[in-house]
């Protein structure tokens, strides 16, 4: 064994081994106390006793502040990354990146009866717009359907409706059980002159359009036929009686009263036929709803 005897400061010796050389002691150091660099030594750690007021603040800084870069895969808990821990310009980024789903829309509860369901969803089918569809089901005669909005739409004068429409997919199965398709149903205030009443329904009841595909319809064409109702037995266009065209419709709600005004705007199916398809693409005025399986957006 070699040994070295080395002069110490302050005329001590200090005699060490290259085999066994005796473990030095560590320093005791204050809570509080600045560290300077390289100070540390793996003498002085031990479990649970660094705390961040042992430690320089310029330090301290380092590991909570947020630097570019400076996130690891092990910096990294399950859990522990949150929204508040991102920089506000990559949180605007992460959220424009997606779209945009509108609230309000959702079933019209106090309009579905029995079995009736419509619910957003995926399709197997190639939808007009996005990949997802509304799914209309109604298993029985006395079920109905109804999904809609019961908030942006109210207010507005059916005279200003000039552009209304929607894709629908309907099968064989359905069409054989009579005229048998999905409407377009708004509640409105007609305001009929002569007329007390103030509410009914204003629905698009179309024909039936060609199965298994997908079929764009314009509410507002005219060469449709009559395939438009009002609710009620005093109204005209009458739902169960002589219907009207969209012309003949508006002209019957314009009669000099006051205008016609919507209370909700809804797509649905009942009380007829068992029924089983889907709708998309709305149209209303200057926007395109989309039904996808996450919710509706609007374009």
């Amino acid at each position: 064994m070699s040994v070295a005897v080395v002069a110490a400061a302050g005329g001590g010796i200090l005699v060490s081994s290259s085999a066994d050389a005796a473990e030095p002691t560590p320093k005791t150091i204050a809570a509080g106390t600045p560290l300077g660099q390289g100070s540390i030594t793996g003498w002085h750690l031990k479990d649970g006793t660094i705390y961040g007021a042992d430690i320089n603040p310029d330090v301290v800084k380092w590991f909570t502040g947020t630097w570019d870069n400076t996130v690891t895969s092990n910096s990294v808990k399950d859990g522990a990354l949150g929204e508040v821990d991102l920089n506000a310009a990559l949180k605007a980024k992460l959220n424009a990146s997606g779209p945009t789903y509108l609230k309000h829309w959702g079933p019209l509860n106090r309009n579905v009866l029995g079995n009736g369901r419509s619910e957003l969803g995926n399709t197997s089918t190639a939808a007009p717009l996005g990949d997802g569809a509304l799914n209309i089901d109604t298993p029985s005669a006395a079920d109905k359907a109804s999904f809609g909005n019961e908030v942006d739409f109210t207010g507005d004068l059916v005279k200003d409706i000039s552009k209304l429409g929607v894709s629908v997919y309907t099968t064989g199965e359905n069409a054989a059980r009579g005229n048998n398709m999905p409407s377009i149903t708004f509640e409105i205030n007609p305001h009929i002159s002569g007329s007390t009443r103030t509410y009914s329904s204003m629905v698009f009841a179309p024909n039936n359009s060609t199965s298994n595909v997908w079929t764009a319809l314009d509410a507002t064409d005219d060469s449709l036929g009559k395939v438009w109702g009002l609710t009620g037995a005093d109204m005209p266009c009458n739902i169960n009686g002589a219907r009207c065209t969209w012309t003949e419709l508006q002209a019957a709600l314009n009669d000099g009263g006051e205008d016609a005004a919507v209370i909700s705007l809804a797509v649905g199916k009942g009380r007829d036929y068992e029924f089983h398809g889907a709708v998309d693409k709305l149209v209303y005025n200057a926007k395109t709803y989309n039904f996808e399986a996450a919710g509706v957006t609007a374009s």
